[in-house]
């Protein structure tokens, strides 16, 4: 009797900390746990305005990017070697945390493309794919300044507001290098 009492309390513990933990991660991340890790959640411009709203004080690391285009091909193993090594040191190296986000512009419709590219790559960055229709308007929403070519970075801490945008291949040592300068920024006085 008593043991089965404490295999009881153990197993209602258990189902505790997993709801609580699927909770915070649902909080930090926007989406479930469970979802397919390599499938793309399909978004609009307006609640990829709001997942980084949400970031509050993580510095994001957005990757505009498509399957169709070279250059981003061969840069993303550099924003992978980033996530899997320098954000497991931001907390030591800076006092902010590190998300980065791969955001596909291919079509909705190339679902499938996106989702096997990733998952044969196993990259794991959280992805997106944006569907905004007209790009003419949601370009100048990300950045004013952007002509629309890819591949593009965007790098900003939305707690300050600060932001920097990078058109063009980067290089991983490029990326580090831009990064370091943009965390660097949030500790000096505006």
């Amino acid at each position: 009797m008593l043991f089965s009492a404490i295999s009881m309390r153990l197993v209602v513990c258990s189902f505790i900390i997993l709801w609580a933990m699927t909770q915070c991660y649902h909080r930090v991340y926007g989406q479930s746990p469970s979802k397919d890790f390599f499938t793309p959640q399909v978004v609009s411009l307006e609640q990829l305005q709001a997942r980084i709203t949400q970031a509050r004080d993580t510095v994001l690391v957005i990757n505009f990017w498509a399957t169709w285009c070279k250059p981003c091909i061969q840069e993303l193993p550099a924003f992978e070697r980033l996530r899997k090594e320098y954000a497991e040191h931001i907390g030591s190296k800076h006092t902010r945390p590190l998300h980065i986000i791969l955001v596909s512009l291919n079509s909705v419709k190339e679902m499938r493309i996106v989702e096997t590219f990733l998952r044969k790559r196993r990259y794991g960055a959280e992805s997106l794919l944006l569907s905004a229709g007209n790009p003419n308007i949601w370009i100048d929403a990300i950045v004013p300044t952007w002509s629309g070519a890819i591949p593009a970075t965007w790098i900003g801490h939305p707690a300050s507001n600060k932001k920097i945008f990078h058109e063009g291949e980067v290089t991983y040592q490029e990326l580090t290098s831009l990064l370091d300068k943009f965390v660097l920024s949030l500790s000096n006085k505006p």
